[in-house]
């Protein structure tokens, strides 16, 4: 029976870890507006944690947690996501 709970429970642990895997982007600024947030909050960080991935838009978090903002995933006037 004890085989059968373990084997269940990591069953349920990869459920839960695939559920709230965290995605990221990597964004570029395209503005001084942007870029005095990315050299002064960001750390010149680009990588962001997508906190909200709506149809048109992310909201992000920056790596350092100090700077969130939304974009446009087709087009933004201050951000530009990079591979």
């Amino acid at each position: 029976m004890s085989g059968l709970v373990k084997e269940y429970s990591l069953l349920l642990k990869d459920i839960i870890m695939t559920l709230t895997k965290t995605q990221f982007v990597c964004v570029q600024p395209k503005t001084e507006y942007a870029l005095e947030r990315f050299e002064g909050l960001m750390d010149k960080l680009h990588s962001c944690r997508v906190v909200i991935d709506k149809e048109q838009t992310y909201v992000l978090a920056s790596i350092t947690n100090k700077y969130s903002f939304e974009m446009g995933k087709e087009y933004d006037e201050h951000w530009e996501i990079i591979k």
